[in-house]
């Protein structure tokens, strides 16, 4: 029984730090825009994103660069 009640003790406070108006914060990193593949992959996901309240998308070009793109 206490191994149950300390269970639901730490999901609770694990789950006090969630707020329903948090948003969800999404980061892509791509090789780079000038791409025409990867620019209808880049305009979807930033459609997707439009219509959700509670998403932040942030896309960041590495522009071809593996370094940068690992970096980002």
């Amino acid at each position: 029984m206490k191994k149950f009640l300390l269970v639901l003790l730490i999901l609770a406070i694990a789950l006090s730090g969630v707020s329903a108006q948090a948003k969800i914060k999404i980061g892509v990193t791509m090789a780079l825009f000038d791409d025409v593949w990867l620019t209808y992959v880049r305009d979807a996901m930033t459609k997707w994103a439009a219509g959700k309240a509670d998403i932040e998308l942030t896309i960041v070009d590495a522009k071809n660069d593996t370094n940068r793109q690992v970096g980002q």
